[in-house]
């Protein structure tokens, strides 16, 4: 746009120097000679240059000598630079658009040369289609250079997003696919893989010594527990010995507990066992799994609901798995639920997914730590003085994972909802 206001003002310049060069020639004739003389000298110039586009007018009062038919102002004519519109006469044909100077001499004489505008405005309507094609045709470039830009910033945050995805997926090992490409995107991606490549081994490396240490201390403890058992059967204890070793073979079986369920969650996190799924009746299960509780239930004047489908319900998993799972979810359940609560056990199956629901009238669990709980040792701050070794969330959801599922929270208002979603082909 400065470019083409730019050169307007340049032609128009033009315009104003060839006018002032034929004015000032004029003028210093006019100050020597007589009106009979310039009218002379002025025919001779236009028949000399021959520029249809230029106007020269003389007007001494009596008459007009140029090449315009009558002087364009009936009163007062103004000085100066002024754009005049001349009238068709025998000078031309059409009306002409002219950029003129007009000066005031002795005895009352005026002088008028202008040119034409035509040029100018030619200049400027051309000028303009062109800024127009250009504005256009490097609006078009650059539209095209963003969508190419676009699609290869879309193309290398897919190819991220996606490894991501994979990773938040369970997919620990996935990685970002390299192009072979000589430039950042590269670099980005051989550094989020090195980054990747670290995490993992050192995620392994405490999962291996967390795992390694649950195997290795179960039988320590178990002989420990054995130990204990045995002294317990020594006569003549006092009362408090007793109780102080009742009390030490129950954080033994505790102890036990937590190690067993470690390695019960590495064994579905490693996703090998996938060849060990059978087919199994999983309504029969959870019936199973509700009359083991149903002791446990009745001592805390609490409700058990089943709602399970008549028809045997068959899913292909890990059986032993799954009973774990579940069973840590509803011991969750009755050890939150207040005395004379009701615990509801519900299951249903379409042809896409096995829903298992257990639900119960608790404290449930706020919204901002449904996810935090999933995780090993994670303990609500309410539920710290609570005995348990806080990983039968974990277990779960890594059986659900385990068998391409997963575990959701919900609020039941009140108390918790938790939906072991399973596919009904895993």
């Amino acid at each position: 746009m400065v470019i083409y206001y730019q050169a307007l003002r340049t032609v128009e310049e033009d315009v104003k120097n060839i006018v002032l060069a034929h004015s000032v020639g004029i003028q210093e004739s006019l100050e020597k000679h007589d009106i009979e003389y310039m009218k002379v000298y002025i025919e001779e110039i236009l028949k000399d240059i021959h520029d249809p586009h230029l106007v020269i007018a003389l007007h001494d009062k009596r008459l007009v000598t140029g090449n315009i038919a009558t002087w364009p102002y009936k009163k007062i004519t103004p000085k100066g630079w002024v754009e005049i519109t001349l009238p068709p006469s025998k000078f031309r044909t059409k009306p002409m658009l002219i950029l003129a100077n007009i000066t005031r001499h002795r005895d009352g004489k005026i002088l008028l040369v202008g040119y034409d505008l035509y040029r100018l405005q030619l200049f400027k309507d051309t000028l303009g289609i062109t800024l127009v094609e250009n504005v256009a045709i490097s609006f078009g470039i650059a539209f095209f250079v963003s969508l190419l830009l676009i699609y290869l910033l879309n193309r290398h945050m897919r190819n991220l997003n996606q490894t991501c995805e994979r990773i938040m997926q369970g997919e620990l090992t996935h990685r970002v696919k390299l192009s072979g490409a000589d430039d950042e995107f590269e670099y980005l991606a051989r550094n989020i893989n090195a980054m990747l490549d670290r995490n993992g081994m050192l995620l392994q490396l405490v999962q291996d010594s967390t795992n390694a240490l649950a195997h290795d201390m179960r039988t320590p403890l178990s002989r420990l527990r054995i130990k204990l058992q045995q002294a317990l059967e020594q006569p003549a204890l006092s009362e408090p010995v007793q109780q102080n070793l009742y009390e030490a073979v129950e954080h033994t079986d505790g102890l036990v507990t937590m190690f067993d369920n470690i390695l019960q969650i590495a064994k579905a996190e490693s996703r090998t066992d996938t060849q060990q799924f059978k087919n199994f009746d999983i309504g029969l299960l959870l019936h199973d799994i509700g009359d083991f509780y149903a002791t446990f239930i009745e001592d805390k004047k609490q409700t058990l609901e089943l709602h399970i489908p008549e028809t045997p319900v068959i899913f292909c998993g890990d059986q032993q798995l799954l009973a774990q799972a579940i069973s840590n979810l509803l011991d969750n359940a009755v050890k939150y639920t207040p005395r004379k609560g009701t615990i509801a056990i519900a299951l249903t199956a379409d042809a896409d997914f096995i829903t298992c629901t257990i639900t119960d009238n608790g404290p449930g669990i706020p919204e901002l730590f449904w996810e935090k709980v999933k995780e090993r040792f994670f303990r609500l701050d309410q539920s710290r003085h609570e005995a348990g070794t806080v990983l039968g969330m974990s277990l779960a959801d890594a059986v659900a994972k385990l068998h391409n599922g997963q575990l959701n929270l919900e609020d039941n208002n009140p108390g918790l909802r938790i939906s072991l979603i399973l596919p009904s082909h895993p």
